[in-house]
């Protein structure tokens, strides 16, 4: 009996770290997607970013729109960068990601929750925007796909006015 329990004990040692291993490479994997995507938008190239997506895949703008498909991502990536090319351009641009979190749903489908904090400067002017991301991501033929995006504008939430009444 002994001999069994230490031959489990092995498989288990083993597969976590054979998973750890898995994990590492995949999220080494999904870092590269999160570039590519920012590449893309950073060069405005609507086919690139389109690229990352799955055929089913479904992207809930920061407008509240919902886009279905491959090639419904494309035409709405090409007015959105349309939409950009008319905006004025920053001085310079910087882009950081906050308290992202990764969670493996299975071997395959991948969560990851985050905010990116853009900084825009305008001469003297300095304009930051954040933005909640919920990624849902699905590993096809060994390659990991945008399968679900929802973007939320972070906003100050209002203060209701406080009701008094008078007697």
């Amino acid at each position: 009996m002994k001999p069994l329990k230490g031959t489990l004990i092995a498989l288990l040692i083993f597969s976590f770290f054979s998973a750890k291993a898995q994990t590492d490479l995949d999220n080494k994997i999904i870092k590269e997607v999160y570039t590519q995507a920012m590449k893309a938008i950073e060069s405005q190239d609507a086919k690139g970013l389109t690229n990352l997506f799955s055929e089913t895949a479904t992207h809930i703008t920061p407008i509240g729109d919902i886009v279905r498909g491959k090639q419904a991502l494309l035409n709405n990536y090409v007015e959105v960068f349309k939409m950009f090319a008319q905006m004025p351009k920053p001085d310079r641009f910087t882009s950081e990601v906050l308290n992202q979190e990764n969670r493996y749903l299975t071997p395959e489908l991948l969560l990851s929750t985050y905010t990116q904090k853009d900084t825009y400067f305008f001469g003297a002017e300095k304009k930051i925007e954040e933005m909640a991301h919920v990624v849902l991501l699905v590993k096809k033929n060994d390659k990991w796909l945008i399968e679900s995006l929802s973007l939320t504008p972070k906003v100050e939430m209002p203060i209701p006015p406080t009701n008094t009444v008078k007697n």
